[in-house]
This record gives structure tokens, sequence and C-alpha cells, in this order.
């Protein structure tokens, strides 16, 4: 967090960037709502949000995650109406 916002802290950045607050809030929405999405989230940490994540995959930091995306794309694995890649 700190490479974007130099010399805040993680409680400044949730303070100071609100629209990483109004996110988590309406994926809270859904999580607890009655058609649930599953949540993955790729986090060295033990953070809120991957306390609520059905799988926290703890990449070691410096870590590629990108790489193992890869072969879902390349075995058709993803919801072509649903997935976004590129803009």
């Amino acid at each position: 967090m700190d490479r974007f916002l130099p010399g805040l802290s993680e409680e400044e950045v949730d303070r100071w960037v609100p629209s990483a607050c109004v996110l988590w809030m309406r994926m809270l929405d859904r999580l607890h709502g009655p058609h649930r999405p599953r949540l993955v989230v790729i986090d060295p940490r033990v953070t809120p949000v991957a306390r609520e994540a059905d799988v926290h995959l703890a990449a070691r930091p410096g870590a590629n995650v990108n790489q193992p995306r890869h072969p879902t794309g390349h075995r058709s694995w993803l919801d072509r109406q649903h997935h976004c890649a590129g803009y």
C-alpha cells in the first residue's frame, strides 16, 4: 500500500481512500445475501477480507499471482459472460 501513498499507514489509507470501503461493503452485502458469490483472496496477510473468503491463497510477497490464472483461460474454465480482461 505504501508504494502508492508514501508515509500513510493502512488505517490512514482506509480513511483517505473511501472507495476501498465502498467496494468492500458492496461485496459484504452480497456475501451475506441470498445468492452468495464465491470469494477468492490472494494476499500474504490474514486480513478481514481473507477471513471472509472461501479460498485464501497466502502468496509469498513478490510472487507472480498472474501465472496460475493463465490455465483458467486456456482450459475454458472462465465464465465468458462475466469475465473482463484488458478492458
